[in-house]
C-alpha cells in the first residue's frame, strides 16, 4: 500500500520488518523470503539507493534458482528486475543480458503475447537506447506497445508508457514529428488516468518540452519543462534525480534563449544532485559536465569548457565504449573548443574521432556526420587549408 501511494520510505521500513519476522518462521532459503527479498529491491529503486536495490534482487535470484530452477517465471522476474537495476547504475551491456534472459523465459514459458513478454520488450528497448542502438530499440518498443494494446487497450498506462518510450527513440532518430505525436498521446493517456499531478504526467511534459525544443519552439519547450519542474519538486524528493533531469532540460532551453545565467545555474544543480545519486561515473553525470561545458564556451570560458567537456568523455568512454554516439559528441565539443583555444591539431584529431564514429553508427545521411564535415571544413578555412 505505501508503496502504490509513493511513500516509500515507510515502505521499505515495512518490507524490512517484514523480512525479519519471515526469516525467524521460515528461513533463509524460502521463497516468501525471496519474494521481500524482491520487494525490498523495488523500493530502494524507488529511493534511487541502486546498490541496496541490486543485493537484495540478487539475493531473491539466488533463492528462487534453488528453490523453482533456472527457467520459472519468477527467476525472469528477478533477471528483469536485476537488468533495470544495473541499468540505473549504467552498466548497460549487463542489464542488457539480464533482460534476455528473461524474455527468454517469458517466451517459452508464457507464450509471445503475455503482458510480461511486452516489459521484457520495453526494457530491451530501453538498454538498446542506452547504448545507442536506436533501431534495435525502436523495434523492442513497437513489439511491446502491440503486445500491450491487444492485452491491455488503448486507454493504459502501460500503453502511454510506450508511445513515451517510441517518443524518446524517435526524438533519437532525428523524427520529432513522431516524438511529438506519440508523446502527445502518452500525455493524453496519463492525464485521463492519473490526473494532472501524478510524476508519469510530470514525465509527459518533460519529453513534450525536449522534442519542442528539438523543433526549436524553445518558450513552449520552458512551459512544458517548467510544469514538470513543478510537479516532480512537489511529488518527489528535491534531490531526486528525475529532478536533476528537470534542471539539465531547462538549462538546455535556457541555453537556446541565450539566458546563459540561468542556463548554467540549471545545469549546476543537476550536476550536484547526479554526483550524489546515481553518483560520479553515470552517463547522467557524463551528460551534465558535457551541457556545463557547452554554457561555459557559450560565456568565452573556453578552459572551463574544456575542463567539463573532458570530464564528460572520460565517463563516456568508460561507461558507453569507444564508438558510442555520445562519445562521438564528446568529441566534437572538445575539437570545437580546442578550435576556440586555437589549437588546430587538437580540434582536427577530436573532429576526425567524432566524424569516424558518426559516419559509422548513423550513416552518411545523418545531420550529426553533416554537422561533423562542417566543423572540419571550419577548421580547414582556419588553417587555410582550402582545398580540404
Amino acid at each position: 500500500v505505501y508503496s502504490n501511494l509513493r511513500d516509500f520510505r515507510r515502505a521499505k521500513d515495512y518490507h524490512v520488518r517484514e523480512l525479519e519476522i519471515r526469516l525467524k518462521q521460515l528461513g533463509p532459503e524460502h521463497v516468501d523470503v525471496a519474494d521481500f527479498y524482491n520487494n525490498l529491491g523495488t523500493v530502494y529503486s524507488h529511493l534511487s539507493n541502486f546498490q541496496q536495490a541490486k543485493d537484495n534482487h540478487a539475493r531473491a535470484l539466488d533463492i528462487y534458482l534453488k528453490q523453482l530452477g533456472p527457467v520459472h517465471v519468477d527467476v525472469a522476474a528477478s533477471y528483469n528486475n536485476l537488468g533495470t537495476v544495473y541499468s540505473d547504475l549504467g552498466d548497460f551491456q549487463k542489464a542488457k543480458d539480464y533482460h534476455a534472459r528473461a524474455l527468454d523465459i517469458r517466451l517459452r514459458h508464457i507464450g509471445p503475447w503475455h503482458i510480461d513478454v511486452a516489459t521484457s520488450y520495453n526494457n530491451l528497448g530501453n538498454v538498446y537506447s542506452d547504448l545507442g542502438y536506436f533501431q534495435q530499440a525502436k523495434d523492442n518498443y513497437v513489439r511491446a506497445l502491440d503486445i500491450r494494446l491487444k492485452q491491455l487497450g488503448l486507454e493504459h498506462v502501460d500503453v502511454a508508457a510506450s508511445y513515451n518510450n517510441l517518443g524518446t527513440v524517435y526524438s533519437d532518430l532525428g523524427d520529432f514529428q513522431r516524438a511529438k505525436d506519440n508523446h502527445a498521446r502518452a500525455l493524453e493517456i496519463y492525464l485521463k488516468q492519473l490526473g494532472p499531478k501524478h510524476v508519469d504526467v510530470a514525465a509527459s511534459y518533460n519529453n513534450l518540452g525536449t522534442v519542442f525544443s528539438d523543433l526549436g519552439d524553445f518558450q513552449k519547450a520552458k512551459d512544458y519543462l517548467a510544469r514538470a519542474l513543478d510537479i516532480r519538486v512537489k511529488q518527489l524528493r528535491p534531490k531526486h534525480i528525475d529532478v536533476a533531469a528537470s534542471y539539465n532540460n531547462l538549462g538546455t532551453v535556457y541555453r537556446n534563449l541565450s539566458d546563459l545565467q540561468r542556463a548554467k545555474h540549471n545545469h549546476v544543480r543537476a550536476l550536484d544532485i547526479r554526483v550524489k545519486q546515481p553518483g560520479p561515473e553515470h552517463v547522467d553525470v557524463a551528460a551534465s559536465y558535457n551541457n556545463l561545458g557547452t554554457v561555459y564556451s557559450d560565456l568565452g570560458c573556453f578552459q572551463k569548457a574544456k575542463y567539463n567537456y573532458a570530464r564528460a568523455l572520460e565517463i563516456r568512454l568508460k561507461q558507453l565504449g569507444s564508438e558510442h554516439g555520445n562519445v562521438a559528441s564528446s568529441y566534437n565539443n572538445l575539437g570545437t573548443v580546442y578550435s576556440d583555444l586555437v589549437d588546430f591539431q587538437q580540434a582536427k584529431y577530436y573532429h576526425t574521432r567524432a566524424l569516424d564514429i558518426r559516419l559509422k553508427q548513423l550513416g552518411p545521411e545523418h545531420v550529426d556526420v553533416a554537422d561533423s564535415f562542417n566543423n572540419l571544413g571550419t577548421l580547414y578555412r582556419n588553417v587555410s587549408d582550402f582545398q580540404q
